[in-house]
């Protein structure tokens, strides 16, 4: 049996506050999100927009496909984590629910919108505010 509490894992240091893109793990038209979006369209959209993350626990898509507690989700997109790792090794960064559009981000959409202050110019600093991200949001 699979304890879906033990698959969560601490995220390196450097991917926690920081603007971070994202790797799609799925056709567009197999999501809620972005199926009216054309595949090279998100690919595109998703390698020039940073999305701000502040887990500091998390799920690789391998943990993540293999919970049986999460079999009513699907795992879109994950942090991309450079050529060192494996998409099974990177980070989920957002997921939706199989049977109702239910959304699971693991980033800060509100911070696009509405995070213009940054605190001792940390953290917020590094949200993406073009025009782009906003689109997104």
């Amino acid at each position: 049996m699979h304890d879906g509490a033990e698959s969560f894992t601490e995220l390196p240091e450097e991917l926690i506050a920081e603007g971070l893109e994202q790797n799609l793990h799925l056709l567009p038209r197999e999501t809620f999100v972005y199926d009216e979006w054309r595949g090279k369209h998100v690919e595109k959209m998703l390698d020039n927009v940073s999305f701000y993350n502040e887990m500091d626990i998390g799920m690789t898509l391998d943990e993540f496909t293999f919970a049986r507690e999460l079999k009513h989700w699907v795992p879109v997109s994950t942090y991309n984590m450079g050529d060192d790792f494996t998409q099974e090794e990177e980070f989920v960064a957002y997921a939706e629910g199989t049977v109702l559009p239910l959304f699971c981000f693991g980033y800060r959409l509100d911070k696009i919108q509405y995070g213009f202050h940054a605190m001792n110019g940390e953290g917020q600093a590094k949200v993406d505010h073009s025009k782009k991200s906003i689109q997104h949001a």
